[in-house]
């Protein structure tokens, strides 16, 4: 399902799906490229949390447009940014 914040500014499903196939046949993907690498694309809303600190690592992301803030929460609920990513870069736990 895609969220409600997003519906209004997307392109195509079949733009989308082009240019999806075109990141996943270039160079940068070729170590995804495998039928046994599920993939998926999946919208985010602003401020949307993607994962957090403990959780078991289940994806990895590419970041296509807008950009990601990875920061942690101090126990005095103090938020620290270690680094903002954007388009072409990954995220992901390791």
């Amino acid at each position: 399902m895609i969220p409600e914040c997003l519906t209004s500014q997307m392109p195509s499903s079949e733009a989308r799906n082009s240019a999806l196939e075109a990141l996943l046949t270039s160079e940068k993907f070729a170590f995804l490229n495998s039928d046994r690498v599920p993939k998926s694309r999946i919208e985010f809303c602003e401020k949307q949390i993607l994962f957090s600190r403990g959780e078991e690592a289940k994806n990895i992301f590419y970041i296509q447009e807008g950009s990601v803030k990875l920061a942690v929460t101090s126990t005095a609920s103090k938020e620290d940014v270690i680094t903002i990513l954007g388009h072409g870069d990954f995220a992901g736990r390791s």
